[in-house]
């Protein structure tokens, strides 16, 4: 398990990502014992942009991120709706034009 001690102002969601995108497997000095010696990872040299290139980029992520959080909850949704009425609709306990007159409402 890894944490972060912030020793300056940084964006904890710039630096999540980039701890996201190192490839911390290949880090690993042993092969026998699976995991990594936190002074490799502390040896990695960083380049850390400006605050101000770390606010930007947080601005133009932040709206990727709410449209995933919306697409993802659309599609939960749409499979608790599926989840639900297929199985009616295969056993005949619903019909198609009930199924559609229900539907109008989530559009």
């Amino acid at each position: 398990v890894f944490y972060v001690a912030v020793k300056e102002s940084i964006s904890l969601y710039w630096l999540f990502l980039k701890l996201s995108l190192m490839d911390i497997n290949n880090l690993a000095a042993d092969s026998a014992v699976p995991g990594v010696n936190r002074n490799a990872v502390y040896a990695q040299k960083w380049v850390i942009p400006q605050n101000s290139t770390i606010k930007q980029f947080n601005t133009v992520s932040e709206e990727f991120l709410a449209k995933m959080r919306y697409n993802r909850y659309q599609s939960e949704t749409l499979s608790t709706l599926r989840d639900t009425l297929l199985p009616k609709l295969i056993s005949g306990e619903l019909r198609v034009p009930e199924v559609e007159a229900f539907l109008e409402g989530f559009e």
